[in-house]
């Protein structure tokens, strides 16, 4: 009877300490496996971030690229409307020749100006001669810089 409670004492232990060892065993894996996950939604979520950033960066570069078409539009509209005709090749010869020969003009007129002042001294009253300059100056820095600065920096 002895040896019959021992052996059922002993395997009892046995099947506990196996038991024991299978959950012991289980957690463990388990907890691998749940630590694998998270390594593994972390690489996912390292992702999404890439995936977001480069949606962001496109359409960035879809507003710079239809922000760009549109001034080229607009320039090449500008273009056109540069190009209208009066019908007649001597009047559009004409428009077309107003603005530099209207700049020369003023160029030579404030280089004269200028030489005059230098080589005149006593002989013109100041004050007109200041008002001439003055006027000249404002009509040649008007007329140069719309010049270039209606055109096309390309």
């Amino acid at each position: 009877m002895l040896d019959l409670l021992a052996s059922a004492a002993g395997g009892g232990i046995l099947g506990t300490i196996g038991a024991l060892s299978k959950a012991g065993l289980e957690f463990v894996g388990k907890k691998e496996e749940n630590a694998h996950q998270l390594k593994m939604r972390e690489i996912d979520l390292r992702h999404f971030d890439k995936q977001i950033e480069k949606a962001r960066v496109e359409g960035e570069t879809g507003k710079e690229i239809a922000l760009i078409n549109a001034r080229e539009a607009s320039l090449q509209a500008s273009f056109e409307s540069d190009k209208a005709t009066y019908g007649n090749q001597y009047i559009d010869a004409i428009r077309g020749l107003m603005r530099p020969l209207i700049t020369c003009y003023l160029l030579i007129q404030q280089t004269s100006i200028s030489y005059k002042l230098f080589t005149a001294g006593a002989e013109i009253p100041p004050e007109l001669f200041a008002e001439a300059i003055n006027s000249t100056v404002f009509l040649t820095t008007t007329a140069v810089t719309w010049w270039f600065g209606s055109r096309s920096s390309q």
